[in-house]
């Protein structure tokens, strides 16, 4: 029986620095056939020379498409429309894989028809103290076993928890083509959003074995204060598209509202602490509005306003 082509999908965007390394995680694999698919979004940097020296080095596996700046979701979607594999798998550009990763998440959507969407543990990928980052020691692999709390129909699960690493993931082309394109109005989080609407499509299994890493640095885009909430924004979405019940599993009213805060009082402490106190202050609100018994952010409330009024006497 012929191997199932895997595509490999890569949205790569000023990422010159990782981007070489990573993909020889992705080479190193023990499983093939692979492509692997590699969007430049309008880099300005030397990711270009970059992609021509892996076009050069790999013409039979690397292609390269490439688009004015859009961010990552246009990005995955361009990589996912031009994926001639059975099977997706999603890698930033600077969080490498570990060995076996394909190989078993191939066999378990094999072996398992129903499940359409599956991804692996993952290890947190912090600097030593140098700010160097090395590949953690060899743990011991549990193939084909997964974990039963973080798989099976995992909308509720994921409503509560954003478990899924972008870069563990692999799923069936038909799921991506069945749920459709990732949504491009999102600038982040995008990942997060869609795999909520996966959930209600397929049963989601995460394999117990750690096989990716998520790098750790000051440039994460994961910790910059933006305008827009957008985790707040992806919650309001799957909640109105799905409600409260998935598949017969009912989130709490209290689940809810705490969950809504959270993610209220998290964006707030980014603006406080190296952004814009006002809007943080206006979202310390907004936690307490779900959860009144939030003191956390009844306290910041007003330290926020302070720092406000102070930023905007220090430039009078």
């Amino acid at each position: 029986m012929t191997p199932s082509l895997v595509s490999v999908v890569v949205p790569a965007y000023n990422c010159a620095e990782h981007l070489y390394d990573t993909l020889k995680t992705v080479f190193a694999q023990d499983y093939t056939p692979i492509e692997v698919i590699i969007v430049d979004d309008g880099s300005t940097d030397t990711t270009p020379e970059v992609l021509t020296r892996l076009e050069q080095e790999r013409p039979d596996q690397v292609r390269v498409v490439r688009q004015e700046n859009a961010g990552s979701a246009r990005a995955r979607n361009a990589g996912c429309m031009a994926a001639r594999g059975e099977f997706i798998a999603f890698i930033d550009c600077d969080d490498p894989w570990l060995p076996g990763k394909l190989s078993e998440q191939v066999a378990y959507l094999q072996a398992h028809p129903t499940v359409d969407f599956v991804f692996n543990d993952y290890l947190w990928w912090e600097p030593d103290d140098d700010g160097v980052h090395r590949f953690p020691a060899a743990r011991p692999e549990r193939p084909g076993e997964i974990d039963p709390q973080r798989s099976g129909w995992l909308f509720n699960a994921l409503f509560l928890s954003p478990m899924v690493h972008t870069s563990a993931v692999m799923m069936r082309t038909a799921l991506f083509h069945h749920v459709g394109p990732f949504s491009e109005d999102l600038r982040k989080g995008q990942d997060y959003d869609y795999w909520l609407r996966c959930a209600t499509e397929t049963e989601i299994h995460c394999l117990a074995t750690r096989r990716s890493l998520y790098r750790i640095h000051p440039g994460s885009i994961t910790f910059r204060p933006r305008p827009i909430n957008y985790n707040y924004l992806i919650l309001e979405r799957a909640l109105a598209r799905t409600g409260i019940e998935s598949r017969g599993r009912l989130i709490s009213r209290r689940e809810v509202a705490h969950r809504f805060a959270r993610v209220a009082f998290d964006f707030a402490w980014l603006h406080y602490s190296d952004g814009d106190p006002w809007l943080a202050a206006r979202w310390y609100w907004r936690a307490v509005r779900h959860k009144p018994t939030y003191w956390k952010a009844w306290i910041f409330i007003p330290l926020a306003l302070l720092k406000g009024l102070r930023q905007a006497f220090s430039k009078s």
